[in-house]
């Protein structure tokens, strides 16, 4: 009886310290989360404020599109608003800079057309990303004129005669007649019809010189100078050569325009 209760004194007391070394266990364990949480911000914020920092950007293609197309402009000198469309899409351009270059290296064919391989250059920073060649098709949208009303042969036009239109010029084979362009020095030169577009070979410069026209004819040469009158056998815009006939003499002579009434002779 006596070795019994010794045992069960033993036992309780084993299992007294088996609690209490338990209930250190437990906040031991406790501890450690809190210290743990705050090793773990500290260490993995670091190393992911580091991966952010070296993780790389992207240039898309849409950016890529907009350089381009302000570049081929200004390397052609036009005017208007082009608008270019790869043939395919393609994935973003991964860089390890975010201040990128786009540098044009050549267009085939060697012009803006409606149809165009475009080579060009990436760089990120000093470093060459890579070199593309990208098919794409072309639009240049431009403001011209057209005809509002019927206008014959030989008469001038003037700004109530023509509107204003948006068109795409790689559609017309011709030359427009821009909106800048300044349309009352222009008559019609070649009939066309109304609601269409205005081309350059439609048009000339209005005469100062009429053909029929009576000129003053002036020579110069040295001191010495000659004044004589002449009969204008063509139209002719300032600067143009013309033929004007010698009233007296009916000999043809080529003079150049001055104003509206004078004729230069050179000898």
């Amino acid at each position: 009886m006596f070795i019994r209760a010794k045992q069960v004194t033993i036992y309780s007391c084993f299992l007294l310290v088996f609690c209490m070394i338990a209930h250190g266990d437990i906040d031991s364990l406790l501890a450690p989360m809190k210290d743990r949480s705050s090793y773990s911000n500290d260490s993995y914020g670091k190393s992911k404020l580091k991966d952010t920092r070296n993780q790389k950007g992207y240039v898309f293609q849409n950016q890529i599109i907009e350089r381009l197309q302000s570049i081929i402009l200004s390397r052609f000198q036009k005017s208007g608003d082009l608008t270019l469309r790869p043939d395919r899409n393609w994935k973003p351009i991964p860089i390890e800079n975010d201040q990128w270059s786009v540098r044009l290296i050549n267009v085939t064919p060697n012009k803006i057309a409606s149809r165009m391989v475009v080579h060009f250059r990436l760089n990120s920073g000093s470093q060459l990303v890579g070199n593309w060649q990208i098919p794409v098709q072309a639009e240049l949208w431009v403001e011209a004129f057209q005809l509002a009303r019927p206008i014959k042969r030989g008469e001038s036009i003037q700004r109530g005669d023509v509107n204003v239109v948006t068109v795409n010029a790689l559609k017309h084979q011709n030359p427009l007649i821009l909106a800048t362009e300044d349309i009352e020095k222009l008559e019609i030169y070649q009939t066309i019809n109304m609601d269409y577009p205005l081309y350059w070979k439609n048009v000339r410069a209005t005469p100062m010189i009429r053909k029929g026209q009576i000129v003053d004819v002036l020579a110069r040469e040295g001191s010495l100078r000659i004044s004589t009158k002449g009969l204008a056998m063509q139209d002719g815009s300032k600067g143009e050569l013309i033929t004007i006939r010698n009233i007296k003499s009916k000999k043809d002579f080529q003079a150049q325009v001055i104003n509206e009434n004078s004729a230069k002779v050179f000898f």
